[in-house]
Parts: C-alpha cells; structure tokens; sequence
C-alpha cells in the first residue's frame, strides 16, 4: 500500500511541502529586520546624528575656503541656519533635499534616502539643536 503513495508521488509531494514550509517560516522571521530596516528618527541630535551626515553628503561642496552658494555647513552655525531659514526656501535646508522643482541637494549626486531626509526633518522640526 505504501508503495503505491510513493509511486503517486503523494509522500514525496507532502515531504516537500512540508520541508518548504519549515524552512520558509523559519526564515523569515530572521531576516524581517533586515528586509524591512526600521527608521529610527528618535533621539536625532546634531553631533552624533546630522553632522555625520553632512560631512558625508554636504561638505564635498559646502565646506571650506569657498563654499558654494556662500553656504558653509562645516559648522554647527552653518547648519542651524540653513536649517531654519525661512525667509528664502531656496537656502531652506529640507527644501533643497526634498524638493525636484530646483536644483536638488546633492547636486548632481543621487538623493537622499527616505531615512536620512526623515532623520533631517525630525532635527529641523525639533528646532535644530545644537545637541
């Protein structure tokens, strides 16, 4: 009688399944974190969480002898007030990340990932301490 399942292909069908399903559950709860990485917006200060940033994607251009646009974000000072400008949303500092309309920041370079931005914009909405 047995034989007769094997050669059905109805143990071999129900092993697998059963192999499939094991394996897959066991997966996936291992690596959810890594598929799905968390952004962790909280906690954001200038020292240990903005400056890195800007030194990483701003300084190249903003830094310096002769920053551009006179921008200079090499410094907390720098920063603070790019990010609270509101009279000119073109120096606006989360304008210029968020924004297609004018030439987005980094120029020429790949934008900034959701997580940064978010990181940026809870900074800025927090009143851009120097922290």
């Amino acid at each position: 009688m047995m034989a007769h399942w094997i050669t059905e292909g109805i143990v071999p069908a129900v092993v697998t399944a059963i192999l499939i399903g094991v394996l897959h559950s066991g997966c996936y709860n291992d690596v959810g974190e890594l598929l799905y990485p968390v952004c962790d917006t909280n906690n954001v200060t200038y020292s240990k969480t903005i400056k890195p940033i800007l030194e990483r994607e701003c300084y190249d251009c903003h830094s310096g002898f002769s920053p551009d646009g006179g921008l200079d974000l090499e410094g907390y000072s720098g920063a603070n007030i790019a990010a609270t400008n509101t009279l000119r949303m073109e120096g606006n500092l989360l304008y210029r990340i968020k924004n297609d309309s004018i030439p987005r920041m980094p120029y020429y370079l790949p934008n900034l990932d959701s997580c940064t931005i978010a990181k940026i914009e809870a900074w800025v909405n927090a009143g851009a301490p120097d922290n």
